[in-house]
């Protein structure tokens, strides 16, 4: 009679600690993936499709192929992103957004007065937040740009300009092809006016008209020019 209790009574405290174990490693599964989106969460925020102030797209954002997770004690985890890809497509979201910077956009035009009147509150917070994106992006830029000591910084355009902004690829395309017909010749206009239009240090925010930054953009611009004249006269191409 005594067997049956005491059995019971084991087995009850076998399925409580094996309850605590599972109830850990769950605890710990939890913590790890909350540490991995949010690893993934400041990588998109950073480094998805950058847009001017248009709509245009700048440049494609980037695939997450791996993120690495450390534990620490607590348990506490912390992860980042160590393997990317860029992509040359555009996410739901990033089209969203370009939609929205090409509304706000439209509707400044169209009123004198494009940051006032109704909404004009979440036009303000998202005209800011475009602006530190595309200063975070030219901060970008400036650091590859300071980074080479090639010649003219010729390094600075082949290899990285010419992989992370499409008007840019698009125009330097068409100059090394060596010929040019009206209509691409009327392309390349469009392309370099873009430019201008993104790196202009009239263009830029007033967050982040730096001395070098201006360098940097008067340095594109020259470059830009020497590529629409290489495009007209071929023969000015060095």
């Amino acid at each position: 009679m005594l067997v049956v209790p005491l059995l019971s009574l084991v087995l009850i405290v076998a399925g409580d600690g094996s309850g605590v174990a599972e109830s850990e490693v769950n605890e710990r599964l939890v913590l790890k993936r909350r540490a991995k989106e949010d690893a993934r969460q400041a990588f998109d925020s950073s480094h998805q499709a950058a847009f001017d102030e248009y709509g245009r797209l700048i440049r494609y954002g980037h695939d997450i192929d791996r993120v690495e997770c450390s534990e620490h004690p607590g348990p506490r985890f912390s992860c980042r992103v160590t393997e990317y890809s860029p992509r040359k497509y555009l996410t739901r979201e990033e089209r969203l957004l370009a939609q929205q910077i090409r509304a706000d956009k439209q509707e400044e035009i169209d009123s004198s007065f494009g940051l006032e009147g109704p909404g004009a509150a979440l036009r303000r917070q998202r005209v800011k937040k475009e602006q530190k994106a595309k200063c975070a992006l030219l901060e970008e830029w400036l650091a590859k740009f300071q980074a080479d000591s090639s010649p003219q910084h010729r390094g600075f355009f082949a290899e990285y300009l010419a992989s992370n902004y499409e008007d840019y690829s698009a125009l330097r395309a068409i100059a090394e092809r060596g010929k040019a017909n009206s209509r691409t010749k009327r392309k390349a206009k469009t392309l370099k006016r873009h430019i201008a239009l993104h790196v202009h240090e009239d263009k830029l925010p007033p967050m982040c008209r730096t001395s070098d930054l201006k360098d940097m953009s008067a340095t594109i611009q020259t470059h830009v020019q020497d590529l629409e004249d290489c495009i007209h006269e071929p023969h000015k191409c060095t």
